[in-house]
């Protein structure tokens, strides 16, 4: 539901009160689609950081690999990276 003013001016001819009611539907469209937007913004940014706080540990382990396979490039470490 929707107002429009105090009703200290209304519209008085058909046409203005056929305006009045698209003005008002148009309005509403107009800030739910920006709500919409800014939601499906902070949702996107919030799924983005959580998949790069996933990615971040398995490129620690590969590092971690790397690292290994210097220090004893002779040796076959095998590393779990989840539990059994």
């Amino acid at each position: 539901m929707t107002t429009v003013g105090f009703g200290d001016h209304v519209p008085s001819t058909d046409f203005t009160k056929l305006f009045t009611v698209f003005y008002i539907l148009f309005g509403v469209s107009i800030m739910f689609y920006t709500i919409t937007l800014s939601g499906t913004y902070y949702v996107e940014k919030r799924v983005q950081s959580n998949l790069v706080k996933e990615i971040n540990p398995l490129n620690t382990i590969g590092k971690v690999r790397e690292k290994a396979s210097k220090i004893l490039p002779n040796s076959k470490i095998e590393y779990r990276t989840k539990a059994p």
